[in-house]
């Protein structure tokens, strides 16, 4: 299929997700103030340049890597009469660049993923920091991150198949498959935006587990804080992702130690998690 095709599919489901873009509509109608410069990090569809113009931002770069995608940006800009405001940039966000002495008052980044693992938002975040598009005073929406990390027995038996790999999917399917919680859900990172220095991300976890049996996957999740308000997961956003873990028996009370590492925005090429 071809790359653009699956990328209009991918925008096209964010903007369908009704959640996911009102509560990214009410945090920029707080932060974005008249006559501010605004960031858009992953523009798509333009819908959250779109809002930021509407709640008074003087100028809009919203940046989108995807030439077709960044078309279908200029239409609905256009569309809607803010092509004035927005200018859609056709490039990597972490070699975007503003015009010498302006930096953005506003940097609004869609790009979300469970624990940074797959999309660019780290690597983008510290690129912007380091080209001075973004300062100490910019608000960056989400501001920060909660990732957290569960203990689970989990159904891998797929159509008479055992099937143990790490899921994550736009469906439904995926929770409840769960057979058994076996812990609660523990924070192992507390990430403040402004402050992310690097990709590179290690923890160590000590899970206590809550409930008897087969301990066979954990679930990672991530909250975003928006204007300081936690948002959870939703159809589209920051989805669970099940790692499978060698199976073993474990009873209330035990404490698992567990290792995870990995590089933001490299996906599971280098995820390693060790029980």
């Amino acid at each position: 299929m071809d790359s653009a095709l699956s990328n209009l599919l991918l925008i096209d489901e964010c903007l369908f997700d009704e959640k996911r873009v009102q509560t990214f509509a009410r945090a920029i109608k707080k932060s974005v103030k008249v006559g501010d410069i605004v960031v858009d990090a992953g523009t798509g569809t333009g819908i959250i340049a779109l809002l930021a113009a509407k709640a008074g931002a003087k100028k809009v770069y919203a940046v989108e890597w995807d030439p077709e995608i960044a078309r279908v940006a200029v239409q609905n800009i256009r569309a809607n009469n803010f092509h004035n405001t927005i200018e859609v940039v056709n490039t990597d966000v972490r070699e975007f660049r503003l015009p010498a002495g302006v930096h953005a008052d506003v940097l609004v980044m869609e790009m979300l993923d469970t624990g940074f693992i797959a999309e660019q938002q780290a690597g983008a975040i510290i690129d912007l920091k380091k080209n001075s598009v973004i300062r100490a005073n910019t608000i960056i929406l989400p501001e920060r991150v909660t990732f957290f990390m569960t203990a689970l027995q989990y159904n891998f038996d797929f159509y008479g198949f055992n099937l143990p790999s790490i899921i994550q999917a736009r469906n439904d399917g995926v929770l409840p498959r769960i057979k058994k919680v076996m812990s609660k859900d523990y924070c192992y990172a507390d990430i403040d935006l402004q402050k992310l220095m690097s990709r590179q991300f290690s923890a160590n976890v000590r899970l206590k587990v809550t409930q008897s049996g087969i301990l066979n996957g954990i679930k990672l999740s991530t909250d975003i804080y928006l204007s300081g308000k936690v948002c959870h997961a939703t159809t589209d956003m920051n989805m669970p992702i099940i790692i499978p873990i060698p199976p073993r028996q474990v009873k209330r009370g035990d404490i698992i130690p567990l290792s995870v590492e990995y590089v933001m925005g490299k996906g599971f090429r280098d995820f390693k998690i060790v029980a």
